[in-house]
Protein backbone atom coordinates (compact mmCIF):
# COMPACT_ATOMS: atom_id res chain seq x y z
CA UNK A 1 0.00 0.00 0.00
CA UNK A 2 1.39 3.37 -0.98
CA UNK A 3 1.24 6.47 1.16
CA UNK A 4 -1.55 8.14 -0.91
CA UNK A 5 -3.62 4.94 -0.64
CA UNK A 6 -3.04 4.78 3.10
CA UNK A 7 -3.92 8.47 3.46
CA UNK A 8 -7.20 7.89 1.63
CA UNK A 9 -7.97 4.78 3.70
CA UNK A 10 -7.52 6.66 6.99
CA UNK A 11 -10.06 9.28 5.91
CA UNK A 12 -7.62 12.12 6.56
CA UNK A 13 -7.49 13.06 2.87
CA UNK A 14 -9.79 12.63 -0.07
CA UNK A 15 -8.92 11.17 -3.47
CA UNK A 16 -8.53 14.64 -4.96
CA UNK A 17 -6.31 15.84 -2.13
CA UNK A 18 -3.79 12.99 -2.38
CA UNK A 19 -3.32 13.77 -6.07
CA UNK A 20 -2.55 17.46 -5.49
CA UNK A 21 0.90 19.04 -5.37
CA UNK A 22 0.17 20.34 -1.89
CA UNK A 23 -0.11 16.79 -0.55
CA UNK A 24 3.23 15.83 -2.12
CA UNK A 25 4.95 18.79 -0.46
CA UNK A 26 3.88 18.00 3.11
CA UNK A 27 6.53 17.10 5.68
CA UNK A 28 6.69 13.37 6.45
CA UNK A 29 9.56 12.09 8.61
CA UNK A 30 12.54 12.98 10.76
CA UNK A 31 15.81 11.69 9.36
CA UNK A 32 19.50 11.98 10.24
CA UNK A 33 20.41 12.96 6.69
CA UNK A 34 18.87 15.68 4.57
CA UNK A 35 16.10 14.43 2.30
CA UNK A 36 13.22 15.98 0.42
CA UNK A 37 9.99 16.55 2.40
CA UNK A 38 11.72 15.59 5.67
CA UNK A 39 13.31 17.39 8.58
CA UNK A 40 16.58 16.56 10.27
CA UNK A 41 17.19 15.79 13.92
CA UNK A 42 19.06 19.10 14.18
CA UNK A 43 15.79 20.93 13.49
CA UNK A 44 14.18 19.18 16.45
CA UNK A 45 17.17 20.05 18.62
CA UNK A 46 16.89 23.71 17.64
CA UNK A 47 13.15 23.75 18.34
CA UNK A 48 13.52 21.96 21.69
CA UNK A 49 16.04 24.58 22.82
CA UNK A 50 13.41 27.30 22.33
CA UNK A 51 10.61 25.68 24.35
CA UNK A 52 12.29 23.57 27.05
CA UNK A 53 14.51 24.03 30.09
CA UNK A 54 16.70 20.96 29.52
CA UNK A 55 19.06 20.01 26.69
CA UNK A 56 17.95 17.84 23.79
CA UNK A 57 18.47 14.13 24.59
CA UNK A 58 16.77 10.75 24.51
CA UNK A 59 15.30 11.31 28.00
CA UNK A 60 13.13 14.34 27.26
CA UNK A 61 9.85 14.68 29.15
CA UNK A 62 6.93 17.02 28.62
CA UNK A 63 7.28 18.52 32.11
CA UNK A 64 10.49 20.20 30.89
CA UNK A 65 8.49 22.28 28.39
CA UNK A 66 8.18 25.84 29.67
CA UNK A 67 4.76 26.77 28.29
CA UNK A 68 1.82 24.85 29.87
CA UNK A 69 -0.18 25.21 26.65
CA UNK A 70 2.52 23.35 24.72
CA UNK A 71 2.52 20.66 27.42
CA UNK A 72 -1.23 20.26 26.98
CA UNK A 73 -0.92 20.01 23.17
CA UNK A 74 1.82 17.38 23.55
CA UNK A 75 -0.40 15.39 25.90
CA UNK A 76 -3.18 15.38 23.31
CA UNK A 77 -0.76 14.27 20.58
CA UNK A 78 0.61 11.46 22.73
CA UNK A 79 -2.90 10.23 23.48
CA UNK A 80 -4.21 10.36 19.89
CA UNK A 81 -2.07 10.54 16.78
CA UNK A 82 1.22 9.38 18.32
CA UNK A 83 -0.40 6.71 20.48
CA UNK A 84 1.97 6.37 23.44
CA UNK A 85 1.29 4.75 26.80
CA UNK A 86 3.71 7.12 28.54
CA UNK A 87 2.20 10.48 27.66
CA UNK A 88 4.90 12.49 29.47
CA UNK A 89 7.67 10.96 27.34
CA UNK A 90 8.81 13.13 24.43
CA UNK A 91 10.19 11.37 21.37
CA UNK A 92 10.92 12.46 17.82
CA UNK A 93 7.35 11.69 16.69
CA UNK A 94 5.61 13.94 19.19
CA UNK A 95 8.27 16.65 19.01
CA UNK A 96 8.00 16.66 15.22
CA UNK A 97 4.22 17.18 15.41
CA UNK A 98 4.56 19.89 18.05
CA UNK A 99 7.18 21.72 15.99
CA UNK A 100 4.97 21.66 12.90
CA UNK A 101 2.04 23.06 14.88
CA UNK A 102 4.00 25.82 16.63
CA UNK A 103 5.99 26.90 13.57
CA UNK A 104 2.99 26.45 11.22
CA UNK A 105 4.71 23.96 8.94
CA UNK A 106 2.20 21.67 7.17
CA UNK A 107 2.80 17.97 7.89
CA UNK A 108 1.39 14.78 6.41
CA UNK A 109 -0.94 13.26 9.01
CA UNK A 110 -1.13 9.93 7.20
CA UNK A 111 2.65 9.61 7.22
CA UNK A 112 2.76 10.38 10.95
CA UNK A 113 0.07 7.78 11.69
CA UNK A 114 1.88 5.14 9.59
CA UNK A 115 5.04 6.01 11.45
CA UNK A 116 3.28 5.50 14.79
CA UNK A 117 1.65 2.20 13.77
CA UNK A 118 4.96 0.79 12.51
CA UNK A 119 6.91 1.71 15.65
CA UNK A 120 5.54 -1.04 18.00
CA UNK A 121 6.99 -3.80 15.78
CA UNK A 122 10.38 -3.09 17.36
CA UNK A 123 9.01 -4.20 20.74
CA UNK A 124 8.45 -7.81 19.73
CA UNK A 125 5.51 -9.91 20.82
CA UNK A 126 4.96 -7.87 23.97
CA UNK A 127 4.54 -4.62 22.06
CA UNK A 128 1.23 -2.79 22.25
CA UNK A 129 -0.56 -1.06 19.43
CA UNK A 130 -2.43 2.09 20.45
CA UNK A 131 -4.81 4.25 18.45
CA UNK A 132 -7.91 2.10 18.40
CA UNK A 133 -10.18 4.65 16.64
CA UNK A 134 -7.73 4.94 13.75
CA UNK A 135 -7.42 1.15 13.44
CA UNK A 136 -11.21 0.83 13.40
CA UNK A 137 -11.43 3.49 10.70
CA UNK A 138 -8.82 1.66 8.61
CA UNK A 139 -10.63 -1.66 9.03
CA UNK A 140 -13.95 -0.13 7.99
CA UNK A 141 -12.52 1.61 4.91
CA UNK A 142 -10.60 -1.53 3.83
CA UNK A 143 -13.68 -3.81 4.24
CA UNK A 144 -12.01 -5.90 6.94
CA UNK A 145 -15.31 -6.34 8.78
CA UNK A 146 -16.72 -8.21 5.77
CA UNK A 147 -14.44 -11.18 6.59
CA UNK A 148 -14.27 -10.56 10.33
CA UNK A 149 -17.68 -9.52 11.73
CA UNK A 150 -17.35 -7.16 14.71
CA UNK A 151 -19.76 -9.21 16.86
CA UNK A 152 -17.40 -12.20 16.63
CA UNK A 153 -14.29 -10.19 17.55
CA UNK A 154 -13.07 -9.57 21.06
CA UNK A 155 -13.49 -5.98 22.13
CA UNK A 156 -10.44 -4.13 23.34
CA UNK A 157 -10.15 -1.98 26.43
CA UNK A 158 -12.46 1.00 26.58
CA UNK A 159 -10.79 4.37 26.03
CA UNK A 160 -10.15 6.34 29.19
CA UNK A 161 -10.87 10.01 29.50
CA UNK A 162 -8.25 12.57 30.43
CA UNK A 163 -8.70 13.27 34.13
CA UNK A 164 -8.09 16.55 35.88
CA UNK A 165 -5.58 14.85 38.17
CA UNK A 166 -3.34 14.03 35.22
CA UNK A 167 -3.39 17.68 34.21
CA UNK A 168 -2.32 18.63 37.73
CA UNK A 169 0.53 16.12 37.71
CA UNK A 170 1.69 17.35 34.30
CA UNK A 171 1.74 20.94 35.63
CA UNK A 172 -0.68 22.07 32.94
CA UNK A 173 -3.32 23.67 35.18
CA UNK A 174 -3.14 24.89 38.74
CA UNK A 175 -4.51 23.00 41.70
CA UNK A 176 -6.29 26.04 43.09
CA UNK A 177 -9.81 27.01 42.10
CA UNK A 178 -10.78 28.54 39.79
CA UNK A 179 -8.62 26.58 37.39
CA UNK A 180 -5.95 28.48 35.49
CA UNK A 181 -2.94 27.75 33.34
CA UNK A 182 0.33 27.18 35.11
CA UNK A 183 2.85 29.98 34.82
CA UNK A 184 5.51 29.78 32.13
CA UNK A 185 8.67 28.48 33.77
CA UNK A 186 12.15 29.88 33.28
CA UNK A 187 15.32 27.82 33.26
CA UNK A 188 18.95 27.61 32.26
CA UNK A 189 18.08 26.48 28.75
CA UNK A 190 16.11 29.65 28.04
CA UNK A 191 17.28 32.21 30.64
CA UNK A 192 15.18 35.25 31.51
CA UNK A 193 16.14 38.64 30.06
CA UNK A 194 19.16 40.26 31.75
CA UNK A 195 18.23 42.82 34.34
CA UNK A 196 14.71 41.46 34.89
CA UNK A 197 13.32 40.42 38.26
CA UNK A 198 13.42 36.74 37.24
CA UNK A 199 17.12 37.00 36.33
CA UNK A 200 17.96 38.62 39.67
CA UNK A 201 15.95 35.99 41.57
CA UNK A 202 17.67 33.16 39.68
CA UNK A 203 21.11 34.63 40.33
CA UNK A 204 20.27 35.23 44.01
CA UNK A 205 19.17 31.61 44.50
CA UNK A 206 22.68 30.35 43.72
CA UNK A 207 24.84 29.90 46.86
CA UNK A 208 27.43 32.64 47.32
CA UNK A 209 30.37 30.23 47.40
CA UNK A 210 29.64 28.87 43.92
CA UNK A 211 28.07 31.95 42.39
CA UNK A 212 29.88 33.13 39.31
CA UNK A 213 30.20 36.91 39.05
CA UNK A 214 28.31 38.53 36.24
CA UNK A 215 30.48 39.46 33.30
CA UNK A 216 30.42 42.87 31.73
CA UNK A 217 28.45 41.67 28.69
CA UNK A 218 25.81 40.14 30.99
CA UNK A 219 25.05 43.42 32.75
CA UNK A 220 22.22 45.55 31.37
CA UNK A 221 23.31 48.34 29.10
CA UNK A 222 23.59 51.75 30.76
CA UNK A 223 22.12 54.75 29.04
CA UNK A 224 24.56 57.64 29.19
CA UNK A 225 23.46 61.22 28.38
CA UNK A 226 24.85 62.77 25.25
CA UNK A 227 27.79 64.99 26.06
CA UNK A 228 27.09 68.63 25.39
CA UNK A 229 29.56 70.51 23.19
CA UNK A 230 32.04 72.75 24.93
CA UNK A 231 31.00 76.41 25.03
CA UNK A 232 33.02 78.98 23.16
CA UNK A 233 35.56 80.94 25.20
CA UNK A 234 34.13 84.14 26.73
CA UNK A 235 35.35 87.39 25.13
CA UNK A 236 34.22 91.01 25.31
CA UNK A 237 32.62 90.74 21.89
CA UNK A 238 30.79 87.55 22.89
CA UNK A 239 29.63 89.13 26.16
CA UNK A 240 28.34 92.21 24.29
CA UNK A 241 26.44 90.02 21.83
CA UNK A 242 24.91 88.02 24.64
CA UNK A 243 23.79 91.18 26.48
CA UNK A 244 22.25 92.52 23.28
CA UNK A 245 20.46 89.23 22.70
CA UNK A 246 18.99 89.25 26.22
CA UNK A 247 18.01 92.90 25.82
CA UNK A 248 16.25 92.15 22.55
CA UNK A 249 14.37 89.22 24.11
CA UNK A 250 13.23 91.47 26.98
CA UNK A 251 12.02 94.10 24.54
CA UNK A 252 10.06 91.53 22.59
CA UNK A 253 8.49 90.23 25.78
CA UNK A 254 7.49 93.74 26.86
CA UNK A 255 6.05 94.41 23.43
CA UNK A 256 3.84 91.33 23.75
CA UNK A 257 2.59 92.54 27.15
CA UNK A 258 1.80 96.04 25.86
CA UNK A 259 0.01 94.63 22.84
CA UNK A 260 -2.08 92.39 25.05
CA UNK A 261 -3.27 95.33 27.23
CA UNK A 262 -3.53 97.74 24.27
CA UNK A 263 -0.98 100.14 25.78
CA UNK A 264 1.66 102.30 24.22
CA UNK A 265 5.21 101.63 25.40
CA UNK A 266 7.15 104.59 26.86
CA UNK A 267 9.46 106.34 24.39
CA UNK A 268 12.63 105.99 26.48
CA UNK A 269 13.01 102.22 25.97
CA UNK A 270 12.17 102.09 22.26
CA UNK A 271 15.25 101.50 20.12
CA UNK A 272 16.16 104.37 17.80
CA UNK A 273 16.68 103.77 14.11
CA UNK A 274 20.21 104.13 12.83
CA UNK A 275 19.13 106.48 10.07
CA UNK A 276 17.32 108.74 12.49
CA UNK A 277 20.26 108.85 14.85
CA UNK A 278 22.61 109.68 12.00
CA UNK A 279 20.31 112.45 10.76
CA UNK A 280 20.37 114.16 14.13
CA UNK A 281 24.14 114.08 14.46
CA UNK A 282 24.87 115.66 11.05
CA UNK A 283 23.03 118.95 11.69
CA UNK A 284 24.83 119.26 15.00
CA UNK A 285 28.18 119.13 13.20
CA UNK A 286 26.95 121.65 10.63
CA UNK A 287 25.86 124.03 13.33
CA UNK A 288 29.25 123.78 15.00
CA UNK A 289 30.94 124.50 11.68
CA UNK A 290 28.71 127.48 11.08
CA UNK A 291 29.52 128.86 14.50
CA UNK A 292 33.21 128.56 13.82
CA UNK A 293 32.86 130.37 10.48
CA UNK A 294 31.05 133.18 12.20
Amino acid sequence: MTLPQFAEATGFYSCQEVESDEFRGLLRYVLKEEKEFCVMAGDLQRFWATIATTPYSSNMVASDIRDPLYRFVHKILAATLIGRYEEDKVNQHSLFCLMCMVERRPANLASILAWSLARPKKGGKNARLYGGPYITMLAANLDVFADFPPDLMRAGPAPSLMELKSLHLARIVTVDTPLAWEAVTEGQQVPPPPGSAAAEAMHGAIPQRIRAPLQRHQLPARERPIRQPRPEPLTLEGLYDRVEQVRQEMLEGLQVIYDHFHMQPPPFWQPQQEGAAGGQEEPAEGQQGGAGGA
